[in-house]
C-alpha cells in the first residue's frame, strides 16, 4: 500500500511541479525532467543528481574502455539520461548503479516533491 501511494505522490508531483524521475532496471538506468527546486544555474536538487549521474557515466565508460563491462543505450539529452550495462562478469557496473541510485533515494527522501525513484523490469526509453 505504501508503495502504491508513493507512486502515485510521485506522478502528481509530477505533473503539478517539475519533477526529475529516475528509473532503475536490472543493470540499467535512466533519469529524466528537472527538479524545478530553485531556477536554473542555482537548483542544487538538479546539481546533486547531475553530479552522481554525470560521476556514473564517466565510470562505466572507463569500465568499457578497459573491457570489463560492454555499454548499450546511452542516451543524452537536456534533461535525460538513458544506459544500461551488459557483459558485466565482475559485478562492477550493476554496483556502480546501485551505488548511485543510493545516492539519488538519498537526495528524494531530502527533496520528494523534486525527485521520484522508480524501479522497472526495463527502463523507459526516450519519446
Amino acid at each position: 500500500m505504501l508503495k502504491r501511494y508513493k507512486q502515485d505522490v510521485c506522478f502528481i508531483f509530477k505533473w503539478v511541479r517539475r519533477m526529475i524521475e529516475a528509473y532503475f532496471g536490472e543493470g540499467e538506468f535512466s533519469v529524466t525532467g528537472h527538479a524545478g527546486y530553485a531556477p536554473h544555474g542555482r537548483d542544487i536538487v538538479c546539481a546533486g543528481v547531475s553530479a552522481l549521474c554525470a560521476a556514473l557515466i564517466n565510470y562505466l565508460d572507463r569500465l568499457d574502455e578497459k573491457g570489463f563491462i560492454s555499454m548499450y543505450g546511452l542516451e543524452l539529452g537536456d534533461g535525460f539520461l538513458r544506459c544500461g550495462v551488459d557483459n558485466d562478469f565482475l559485478g562492477f557496473g550493476r554496483e556502480a548503479i546501485k551505488l548511485v541510485r543510493g545516492g539519488i533515494e538519498l537526495v528524494a527522501k531530502a527533496y520528494p516533491k523534486n525527485v521520484c525513484v522508480r524501479t522497472l523490469p526495463r527502463v523507459p526509453i526516450r519519446k
